[in-house]
């Protein structure tokens, strides 16, 4: 039994694991499809959880998944990677060698940390922020010196669907954990601040009805957009279109003013 601080999940056995569970003050949280036994060590809180993952892709580590969060939606526009981008460093023999690529879901951030993670590493830390969720992981580092750091390099860069991990050589030194924080927020944000970004705008399916009287008016109002199709009735005609989600009001002014106020426009 657990309480509002502090529990405990039983291993869970079996080729496909699925763990469903709702944290006091957070969103529900789930791990699928984990190919080995999983072992989920939880501290109940209302601001953070810290669980041990058992998975064959890479070592043993730490997630944390904080929450609530205030991330963007995906109703609006977002700054994003426009392609991977590497970052090294050495310091104090240690190298860290930092790697960021685009990623839209948290399959995707997995994907790429199985692909970019090095078991022969000391480690391979990491952090994803998406739309409405971000998750990191120490990976055997100290508690909050890894994983925390680099999440908040990729949210000082206000940038969202990114994947950043940052793989460690130890060359002998410790860092102490003022130094490992140092260290991996700051070769995580030098590697974004090098980075290619771009704005994603997204688009928003509409349809615009009017009398087939203002058929042109109507051709007229939407040349700049993305037509998706076009309908009539015996009495009016009726497109869809796609359009910047923060030029609907625009367009719908637009209609009005060249239909003569015949026209409508409504979010499909």
């Amino acid at each position: 039994m657990h309480n509002k601080r502090a529990g405990y999940i039983p291993s869970v056995l079996g080729p496909v694991a699925s763990v469903l569970f709702l944290l006091r003050g957070m969103r529900a949280v789930t791990f699928l499809s984990w190919p080995q036994s999983i072992k989920l060590t939880a501290a109940f809180s209302t601001t953070a959880a810290t669980r041990v993952v058992a998975h064959t892709a890479l070592r043993t580590g730490s997630m944390t998944v904080f929450g609530p969060l205030m991330a963007a939606t995906k109703s609006a526009s977002f700054k994003t990677l426009a392609g991977p981008a590497e970052y090294e460093e050495i310091i104090k023999k240690s190298r860290f060698l930092s790697r960021a690529t685009p990623a839209s879901s948290f399959a995707e951030a997995q994907t790429f940390l199985r692909d970019v993670g090095d078991l022969k590493a000391s480690h391979n830390c990491w952090a994803w922020r998406g739309h409405g969720e971000e998750r990191s992981s120490d990976d055997g580092e100290p508690g909050g010196t890894a994983g925390r750091p680099i999440l908040s390099a990729i949210e000082s860069e206000d940038l969202v669907d990114v994947m950043v991990v940052v793989t460690r050589y130890f060359g002998g030194i410790k860092l102490g954990a003022g130094g490992l924080v140092r260290a991996y927020g700051g070769v995580a944000r030098t590697c974004l601040r090098n980075a290619e970004t771009l704005t994603h705008i997204p688009k928003v399916l509409v349809r615009l009805r009017a009398p087939l009287s203002m058929s042109g008016a109507v051709f007229q109002t939407i040349n700049r957009t993305d037509k998706i199709k076009e309908d009539y009735t015996a009495e009016e005609i009726i497109v869809d279109v796609k359009v910047d989600a923060a030029l609907i009001d625009n367009l719908r002014q637009q209609l009005q003013d060249a239909t003569r106020g015949s026209g409508s426009l409504e979010e499909c």
